[in-house]
């Protein structure tokens, strides 16, 4: 058992897997860092209360904006990250035009996003449909 708690990032972490890995991260005593969603601000504004994560980042702008202002009132607050959906939507269009396949377009989206959660946390990050074996390990 290690002494100080594992630091971990949860994206997608008020969908059903986000809500059973945020379980067990809380069973295993692991330090939240992390949380990313799309726009359930209402999940979020919670799990924020429980875990105290250092960033925040929500994919929705109008969502991101509601929630910012939400976090007026938190004795806890943590750094919002609001990442423009045009953008994302934008390049995903214009990916799928050229016949790029969906799979490699989120790889691609989520090699980027990992990046730039690494670049603020000093974590290594795996998404779950990364997870695979040997993922964890490279």
């Amino acid at each position: 058992m290690q002494d100080t708690p594992l630091k971990i990032a949860v994206l997608g972490s008020t969908g059903s897997i986000g809500r059973n890995a945020l379980q067990v991260a809380a069973r295993l005593g692991c330090a939240v860092e992390v949380l990313a969603a799309q726009r359930d601000i209402a999940a979020l504004e919670s799990q924020i209360l429980a875990f105290k994560p250092a960033f925040v980042a929500v994919a929705d702008p109008a969502a991101a904006e509601a929630l910012r202002a939400r976090l007026d009132g938190f004795e806890h607050k943590p750094v919002l990250f609001a990442p423009c959906a045009a953008l994302v939507g934008k390049r995903l269009r214009k990916a799928l035009a050229r016949g790029t396949a969906r799979r490699k377009i989120l790889d691609e989206l989520a090699a980027e996003f990992r990046s730039f959660l690494a670049y603020f946390t000093g974590k290594k990050l795996v998404f779950p449909h990364q997870a695979k074996a040997g993922a964890w390990d490279s």
